[in-house]
């Protein structure tokens, strides 16, 4: 019976999904509009590193921001271009 409720959950995920994809996937009406109606994306990811090195006399530190600039165009015909720097 479990079996049964969770393969049925599944199915109806499945069916949300796919709906909800293709409604996505055909947004634009042309490869102008989806090239113009796409959203710059910015992620910035901060991390520190600390390494203690028993063969050595100090500890090494690290501090690095990883940034990274990008732009995804709309879709058109389910394709779209995620471009990042």
């Amino acid at each position: 019976m479990r079996r049964f409720h969770f393969l049925k959950k599944l199915i109806i995920a499945l069916i949300v999904a796919t709906i909800g994809f293709y409604n996505y996937t055909f947004a634009a009406d042309s490869i102008v509009e989806a090239l113009t109606t796409g959203k710059f994306n910015l992620l910035l990811n901060y991390r520190f590193v600390h390494v203690d090195d028993p063969t050595t006399l100090k500890g090494a530190y690290a501090s690095t921001l990883r940034t990274v600039i990008g732009y995804e165009t709309g879709h058109f015909y389910g394709f779209g271009i995620n471009f990042e720097l």
